[in-house]
Formats: structure tokens, sequence, C-alpha cells
């Protein structure tokens, strides 16, 4: 019914260890802020952290990150594309 002291005051130990990989994220992604969820497990992996893509998605929706990149222009049609005749607008 009541819990202990110790389990009040004390962070578990997964909290412990999302607390310093949160941080290492936000250094990480301040770096290179382009980096996506992949890339900063490859970083992290050479750091010697082995930590699941899933989870690094995860810390990164919790601190409001998302990797900065363009993205394909798909409203514009290619300027070589020729239209078909079904395409074409007649005036009036």
């Amino acid at each position: 019914m009541f819990r202990a002291a110790a389990s009040i005051t004390a962070p578990s130990p997964s909290r412990r260890k999302n607390s310093i990989l949160l941080k290492r994220l936000d250094e990480l992604f301040t770096e290179n802020p382009i980096y996506g969820s992949r890339r900063l497990q490859a970083m992290l992996k050479r750091d010697g952290i082995a930590v699941g893509r899933r989870r690094i998605r995860r810390l990164m929706r919790k601190l409001g990150l998302w990797a900065v990149t363009p993205k394909p222009d798909t409203s514009r049609p290619h300027p070589e594309h020729k239209r078909g005749a079904s395409e074409i607008r007649t005036a009036g």
C-alpha cells in the first residue's frame, strides 16, 4: 500500500539512463541538427552506447527534436513534363 522512502527519492536506473541519454542526444543534435534517429544511433554506437533506434526516436520526440532537411517539393510540375490533352484548360 505504501511505497518505501528510497523508491520515492532515488530515481530508477532506467530513468537515470534516460536522463544521461537525453543529455547526450541534445548535445549531438545541437552539433548536427540535420541528423535523424538513425544517424544519431550510429553516433551513439561509436561512443559505446548501444541504444535502439525507436528509443532514440521516442526521446527525440520528448525533447521536441526533428531533423532539419529540405523536403521534396512535389507541388510544382517538372518544367520538361508535357501536359496531356485532358490536363490543358481552355479559356472561357
